[in-house]
């Protein structure tokens, strides 16, 4: 059985790993609304023209500058670009920090961490998770599942 002051360090990587993986999720969700935005922007004034009749053109009161409108697309296409930049390195702490949990788990033997990788990192339902022993047995459904409802409630303020 390990100390109180590790399983309370593991539990908090545990919260830390999921919000940075909510917070990566968030990032894209934003990042492809930019997108959507920025194509928005520019094809909004990409419009077929026939024939025009200047003597009957009425310029709309809410009509843009043109120098703002370019402004804009220019400062949605910093931000899309600083967006991405930054999801880059939200994906590259994610992925050390889940070399980091392989190697723990691998190292020490732990259990509650080979259960939290298979579920959270490689998205396994409770079912389909196979952990063998030290002696090429496998833990038992009924096993994985108790350590998983273990792992729930100490996860369940998160």
């Amino acid at each position: 059985m390990q100390d109180k002051g590790l399983q309370e360090i593991k539990e908090d990587f545990y919260k830390r790993y999921l919000k940075l993986k909510l917070e990566l999720d968030t990032l894209e969700q934003e990042i492809e609304v930019f997108k959507q935005k920025y194509d928005k922007e520019l094809y909004s004034g990409m419009k077929d023209v026939s024939g025009v009749d200047y003597s009957k053109i009425v310029l709309p009161k809410q009509s843009k500058d043109i120098n703002e409108f370019y402004q804009n697309f220019i400062n949605l296409g910093k931000e899309i670009r600083e967006k991405e930049n930054y999801r880059n390195i939200l994906k590259n702490v994610i992925e050390k920090i889940e070399i980091d949990f392989k190697k723990y788990a691998q190292n020490f033997n732990d259990l509650e961490m080979k259960i939290f990788i298979e579920m959270y990192i490689y998205q396994k339902p409770l079912s389909q998770i196979i952990l063998l022993k030290n002696n090429d047995e496998r833990y038992s459904y009924r096993q994985v599942r108790r350590i998983h409802n273990n792992l729930r409630k100490k996860m369940k303020n998160y």
